[in-house]
C-alpha cells in the first residue's frame, strides 16, 4: 500500500498558520464580542439620553410658548426691547387688520395688513388660548421666524402678536443639554422647517436641513430611535424623535457614534489568558512539527554518516520521510547521485583500460608493423615469381589478406585509442549521410536506401573525418547484418525547435538480441563470427559522437531489424546567414 505523502511547502504552511491563527482566534472573538456588546449597551444609553432630551425640550418649548402668551398680554411695547424676553418684535393688530402699532415696521402703523399666515390654536395651562404659526416669512427679517398671537384679557377689538426670538429659544434650550459632547437638539414645525437649531449656521440651508434623516422621518409621521449619516456634517449619528401633540412640531435630539471606555482590567486579564493558552498551543505545534520534520531528517543524517556503511548502496529512508514528498524525493536523488558517482567510477577505470589500451596499441604498431609489411611484401614478392601452381597462389593469397586484417586491426586500435585531432567545422548532415552511403553502396548494391531529410537547414558543427568514418561504420554493419540484401531507412529530425538533431539509421536485418543491447559500443564485443569483425567499430562510432557533443543509442527486437539514433547539437553556420 503506498504511503500518503504531503508536500513540505504545505505542512510547513499548515503549521505556521495553525500558530499565528491558534493563538489569535481565541483573543479576536473575545475581543469582538466584548466590544460588539459595549457598543450596543453604550447606542441603548444614548438613544434612551436622546428621548428624555426630546420630552424636556418638548416640556420647555410648550412653557416657553405659554410665557410668550402671557408676556404679550402685560408687554408695554415702548419697553419692548428692554430685558430678556422670548420674543424680540411684537405688533398689535386690530380684528379688521389695521396695523395699530409695532416694533418691526413702524411705517406701515396706519395701514391695512393683509394676514396670509395659518394659524393654529394651542390651549395653554390654566390660562386663555393663543395662536402660533409655522416658521414664517417677516417682513423686515432676514430669516423665517415663528409668530404667536394672544387677544389681550378684555379688549377682542384687537390682537397682539409676537415674533419669537430664535437666539433665546436656543439659549434656554440647548444649555440645558451641554454635559454631552456634539450633542444636537433642535425643533422643527409641521413642514420641516427648523424653529431653532442647536448650531445656528445649519440652518441657513434648509434644503440640505430636509434631508437629514430623523426631518424626513417626522415628515413621515413618525417617531423614535433613528440612527444615520448626518446631510449636514457627514458624520454617523444617532437621533431621536418625538412630536409635540399640542403644536404639531417636532422635537430632535442626536449625537455623534462614539465608542465607550472599555474596563481595561478586565480587558488586559483576558488578553494575559489568552496568551498564556496561546502560548501553550504554541509549544504543542512545535512539538508536532518536530517530530514530524526535524527527528526524521536527524534519523536520516545519522544512517548517512554511519562508519559501516556501504557507499556504494543506495540509502534507506525511514518510514517518517517517506510521508513527506519532498524529503522522499530528496532521498530519492541522493541515492541517484550515487549511482552517478558508481557509472562515473565505472567510466574512469574504463578510461583508464583505454589509455592502457592506447600504450599496448603504440607498443604494438612499431613492434608489429615492420615485421607484418616485410611479410606481406615477401609474400607478394613470391607470388610474382612462382606463378602457375595454384596451391602455392592461395596459401600467399591468405598471407596477405591476413597481413592486411592485422594492419586494419592495428590501425583500428590506433584510432580508438587516440583519434586524430581534427579542427571542427560545419557539417551538412544531409551531404555527410548522402557521402557515407555513396561509399557503402559500392561494397553492397543489393542494399536499398530510403531518405527522409527535412527542408530547413541541417547544419552541425564536428570533425568531419570521423564522423564520416562513424556513419560510414553504421553503414557498412547494417548492411553486414542484413547480408547484403535489404531496406536501409535514414531519417533526420528535430522534435524540439530549440533541441538537437535525432538522426536515426534503421534496418531490416535480424536484430539484435536484448542481453547484447548494454554490450555493443563497448572495444572487442562483436556479435559476428570469428575472423568477421574485430568488435572496434561501435566503440569508434561511440567515441567520436560523443566527442562532438552527441550521443549514439540502439533500440532493437529480435527478428525486426535494428535502429541506431544519433543525436547532434544543432549550430547554425554564420557563413550561411552572410
Amino acid at each position: 500500500m503506498a504511503t500518503r505523502q504531503t508536500s513540505l511547502r504545505k505542512m510547513l504552511a499548515f503549521w505556521l498558520g495553525a500558530m499565528i491563527v491558534l493563538p489569535t482566534l481565541p483573543l479576536a472573538v473575545i475581543t469582538w464580542y466584548g466590544y460588539r456588546n459595549e457598543v450596543r449597551q453604550f447606542e441603548r444609553q444614548l438613544q434612551e439620553t436622546n428621548r428624555q432630551f426630546t420630552v424636556l425640550g418638548g416640556m420647555l418649548l410648550g412653557g416657553i410658548l405659554l410665557d410668550v402668551a402671557q408676556r404679550l398680554e402685560r408687554v408695554d411695547l415702548d419697553t419692548l426691547k428692554q430685558g430678556d424676553l422670548p420674543f424680540d418684535h411684537a405688533e398689535i393688530v386690530s380684528t379688521d387688520g389695521i396695523l395699530l402699532a409695532s416694533t418691526l415696521n413702524p411705517e406701515e402703523i396706519g395701514k391695512k395688513r393683509l394676514d396670509s399666515h395659518t394659524w393654529r390654536t394651542i390651549q395653554g395651562l390654566g390660562s386663555r388660548p393663543f395662536e402660533i404659526t409655522d416658521v414664517a416669512n417677516v417682513p423686515g427679517l432676514d430669516e423665517g421666524r415663528v409668530l404667536l398671537r394672544v387677544a389681550p384679557m378684555g379688549n377682542d377689538e384687537q390682537y397682539r402678536i409676537g415674533v419669537l426670538a430664535p437666539d433665546y429659544l436656543r439659549y434656554h434650550l440647548t444649555s440645558r443639554f451641554q454635559s454631552l459632547i456634539n450633542r444636537h437638539i433642535y425643533a422643527i414645525d409641521t413642514k420641516g422647517a427648523p424653529i431653532f437649531y442647536s448650531h445656528p449656521e445649519l440652518t441657513r440651508s434648509p434644503d440640505q436641513f430636509r434631508r437629514n434623516r430623523p426631518v424626513q422621518v417626522f415628515l413621515e409621521g413618525k417617531e423614535g430611535p433613528v440612527g444615520y449619516k448626518s446631510a449636514l456634517s457627514g458624520r454617523n449619528r444617532l437621533g431621536y424623535v418625538s412630536l409635540m401633540p399640542e403644536t404639531g412640531w417636532g422635537i430632535v435630539a442626536s449625537a455623534d457614534i462614539v465608542e465607550s471606555m472599555l474596563d481595561i482590567r478586565d480587558r488586559f486579564t483576558w488578553l494575559i489568558v489568552v496568551l498564556i493558552v496561546s502560548g501553550a498551543l504554541a509549544l504543542l505545534i512545535f512539538f508536532l512539527f518536530s517530530s514530524r520534520l526535524v527527528f526524521p531528517l536527524s534519523e536520516l543524517a545519522r544512517d548517512i554518516r554511519k562508519r559501516d556503511r556501504d557507499l556504494h548502496a543506495p540509502v534507506k529512508a525511514p518510514e517518517s520521510i517517506d510521508r513527506i514528498r519532498e524529503l522522499s524525493q530528496l532521498v530519492e536523488d541522493l541515492n541517484a547521485y550515487i549511482d552517478h558517482c558508481v557509472a562515473a567510477e565505472r567510466k574512469t577505470v574504463q578510461a583508464e583500460k583505454m589509455a592502457t589500451l592506447g600504450e599496448l596499441t603504440t607498443g604494438l604498431a612499431h613492434e608489429l608493423g615492420t615485421p607484418l609489411n616485410v611479410i606481406r611484401g615477401r609474400a607478394q614478392w613470391v607470388k610474382r615469381k612462382i606463378p602457375g601452381e595454384a596451391e602455392t597462389q592461395v596459401a600467399l593469397d591468405g598471407i596477405v589478406r591476413q597481413t592486411e586484417r592485422i594492419t586494419g586491426l592495428i590501425r583500428n586500435l590506433l584510432d580508438i585509442a587516440r583519434l586524430k585531432q581534427v579542427t571542427p567545422e560545419y557539417i551538412d548532415l544531409r551531404h555527410l549521410l548522402q557521402k557515407a552511403w555513396n561509399l557503402a553502396a559500392e561494397m553492397h548494391p543489393g542494399v536499398r536506401c530510403e531518405f527522409s531529410f527535412p527542408d530547413t537547414d541541417v547544419t552541425v558543427y564536428a570533425r568531419r573525418r570521423p564522423m564520416e568514418h562513424a556513419v560510414l561504420n553504421l553503414f557498412t554493419n547494417a548492411c553486414q547484418a542484413m547480408g547484403g540484401e535489404g531496406r536501409l531507412f535514414v531519417r533526420i529530425e528535430r522534435p524540439d525547435v530549440s533541441g538537437p538533431w535525432r538522426i536515426e539509421i534503421e534496418d531490416t536485418g535480424p536484430g539484435i538480441p536484448p542481453e547484447h543491447l548494454g554490450e555493443i559500443f563497448k572495444p572487442f564485443f562483436s556479435t559476428k563470427s570469428a575472423g568477421e569483425g574485430s568488435g572496434l567499430g561501435l566503440a569508434l562510432v561511440e567515441r567520436v559522437i560523443r566527442e562532438n557533443g552527441g550521443s549514439v543509442s540502439a533500440l532493437s527486437e529480435s527478428g525486426k531489424g535494428a535502429v541506431f539514433e544519433i543525436t547532434l547539437p544543432y549550430s547554425s553556420d554564420p557563413a550561411s546567414k552572410a
